[in-house]
C-alpha cells in the first residue's frame, strides 16, 4: 500500500493543467498571452508565439520603456534566445509538454529568473540577483480569450486582475469549465500513468491495487483478467 501512495503521490505533482479552448488548430492557439501581477505587485506580459515552427517566448514589464533607439530595453534575455520548442507542427505535441527554463539581464536591478510549467501555465520566480519582480503564475490565453480579457480589463479601468484572476473569476464558459475540464484531464492522466507503470508486472498485487484506486477505471477489464492469469499460473 505505501508503494501504492509514493507512485500516485508522484503523479499528482507531475501532472500538468490542461485547458481546452479555442480548438487544436495552431493558427487559433498562437499567439498566447499571459498577464501577470507578481507578489511584489510588478506588472508583467509573457507571449508565447510561433516562428516558423519554433515556439518562442517573450517576457517584459506591462509598462515597458522605450530606449534612446527606439527598442525595448525591459524584455530580459532568455535561454536559447527565446526558443521553447522546434519542429512544432500540431498543438497535440506540445500541449502538455513542460518546459523549464531560464530568462534574465543584467545591469541595475537585474535578476535571473526560472520559468517552469507548459502553453498553459507556467511559475515565475527569482533564482538570482537583486530584481524586484518577485514569482508568480503566468496563465496564457490563445488569442479570442485574451481579446475577452483586455475588453474586460478596458471595462473595469480601476481594478487590479491579471490573467490568472480572471479565469478564476470570471462568469464566461471558459472559466465555467476551466476547474472541471483540468481536474478530469488530470485524473485521466494519472490513471493512465499509473497503469503504464504496472501493465507490465508479475505481481497480481499491483493489478490489484489498481483496482482498489480504480473499480471503474478505463483499464479494469484487463486488471481483472491480468490477475486472472497471474493467479493460474
Amino acid at each position: 500500500m505505501k508503494r501504492l501512495v509514493y507512485i500516485i503521490s508522484a503523479f499528482l505533482i507531475l501532472a500538468p493543467m490542461s485547458y481546452s479552448w479555442g480548438g487544436s488548430n495552431l493558427k487559433q492557439q498562437f499567439p498566447r498571452t499571459a498577464h501577470m501581477i507578481s507578489e511584489k505587485g510588478e506588472e508583467l506580459i509573457a507571449i508565447l508565439e510561433l516562428q516558423g515552427t519554433d515556439l518562442t517566448i517573450n517576457t517584459r514589464k506591462r509598462n515597458c520603456g522605450v530606449g534612446v533607439s527606439g527598442t525595448r530595453r525591459c524584455g530580459p534575455k532568455c535561454d536559447a534566445n527565446g526558443v521553447i520548442a522546434s519542429e512544432v507542427k500540431q498543438f497535440s505535441t506540445i500541449h502538455k509538454q513542460r518546459f523549464e527554463f531560464t530568462c534574465g539581464r543584467r545591469g541595475d536591478g537585474w535578476a535571473l529568473r526560472k520559468l517552469r510549467g507548459t502553453i498553459d501555465q507556467m511559475e515565475i520566480k527569482n533564482v538570482a540577483g537583486h530584481g524586484s519582480a518577485g514569482g508568480g503564475i503566468f496563465v496564457f490565453l490563445p488569442p479570442r480569450e485574451f481579446a475577452e480579457y483586455s475588453e474586460a480589463r478596458y471595462k473595469n479601468v480601476g481594478e487590479s486582475f491579471d490573467t490568472k484572476d480572471w479565469i478564476d473569476k470570471t462568469n464566461s464558459s471558459i472559466g465555467a469549465s476551466l476547474s472541471t475540464e483540468s481536474s478530469v484531464d488530470d485524473d485521466l492522466a494519472i490513471e493512465l500513468e499509473f497503469w503504464q507503470t504496472i501493465k507490465n508486472s508479475n505481481d497480481p498485487d499491483m493489478f490489484q491495487a489498481y483496482l482498489d484506486e480504480y473499480p471503474n477505471g478505463k483499464f479494469s477489464p484487463l486488471a481483472r483478467l491480468k490477475i486472472k492469469k497471474l493467479k493460474s499460473d
